[in-house]
């Protein structure tokens, strides 16, 4: 196979055959953006709107409602999540420093500014780098479980939030019929 390609493009004709394969590359490209594969259409647009602390919130109380049905089967648990703050961002940015020399003094000067972005709409946000969801307060979980039950859920709970065990609190709820 190498044999024939090398042979080809010793020839006349190999000047046409290059042309030929760089405007069939340039093709297959311009096709491959114009038809966007099924992955591409599956990301995230940049216009959705981010995850709000109150939504998290009441992610983690899901979650941990999961848990407690897991481990005790009680359906109705009630599960009060507190959060320190709000979501945080950090942005991309630029710092421009600076630094000019005198004979008596030395002068330091640094200008911070953001990278800003526009969508599809026209609309200019700051460039997110990350985000950091916020550190649970606490966590209150009323339920119908036994001594064993409690602790297991409290192990669950520590195990998949890391947090501090006093910011836990599982506490005993009314059985229907009384």
């Amino acid at each position: 196979m190498k044999e024939r390609i090398a042979e080809l493009l010793k020839g006349k004709k190999s000047g046409k055959i290059l042309f030929i394969a760089g405007i069939v590359g340039i093709v297959l490209i311009y096709i491959s953006s114009v038809f966007p594969n099924e992955e591409t259409e599956s990301l995230p647009k940049r216009e959705e709107t981010p995850f709000s602390a109150e939504e998290y919130k009441t992610a983690v109380e899901e979650d941990i409602k999961r848990i407690v049905f897991a481990v005790c089967g009680d359906s109705s648990s009630v599960v009060t999540v507190t959060l320190d703050s709000g979501i945080t961002y950090e942005y991309a940015d630029e710092i421009k420093q600076n630094n000019a020399e005198d004979k008596t003094k030395t002068s330091k000067e640094s200008e911070q500014t953001y990278i800003i972005v526009k969508d599809s709409s026209g609309a200019e946000t700051p460039l997110i780098i990350t985000s950091h969801m916020p550190e649970i307060r606490g966590v209150a979980v009323i339920c119908n479980a036994t001594e064993q039950e409690t602790e297991q859920i409290k192990n669950a709970v520590l195990a998949a939030f890391n947090i501090n065990s006093r910011k836990i609190y599982i506490g005993k709820g009314r059985t229907t019929g009384q």
